[in-house]
């Protein structure tokens, strides 16, 4: 089976990068702010020398869950494209927390949960991740 990477958008994504309404990058913006489990990128360490070194870097929407102050990067990065309108979310592996957090995000946001562009993740579909991760 294909991988087929997570989602975050108002409706199914058609065509390359399609959707029919975009995330508003201010509830984005508020999210990030508000949620102690998500670090700006643009908040690491590497990120802020880079700032120092090129002056006319402009700044990310992305954010980081899992965030590892050691290691300087985060376990997922949350990527929000304010021209596509939706977020692409890059992982190794999903997790029970993970799919949950994605869930909670998407909820905020007044928006789906897609695996790829088109399956809608739902909360039957994430209790039934739980149910089978106990079993």
């Amino acid at each position: 089976m294909a991988y087929r990477p997570f989602r975050i958008a108002k409706s199914k994504i058609k065509g390359v990068g399609k959707v029919e309404e975009k995330i508003n990058k201010d509830d984005w913006i508020e999210i990030v702010e508000n949620d102690p489990d998500l670090t700006w990128v643009d908040d690491s360490n590497h990120r802020r020398q880079l700032f120092k070194e090129n002056k006319t870097l402009k700044r990310i929407l992305y954010a980081y869950y899992e965030f590892d102050e050691k290691k300087d990067y985060g376990n997922v990065l949350l990527k929000f494209s304010e021209e596509m309108g939706f977020i692409m979310i890059d992982q190794t592996k999903t997790t029970l927390s993970r799919l949950e957090k994605y869930f909670e995000i998407a909820n905020k946001l007044d928006a789906l949960l897609l695996q790829g562009n088109t399956k809608v993740i739902d909360e039957k579909y994430v209790e039934s991740y739980k149910k089978e991760k106990k079993a």
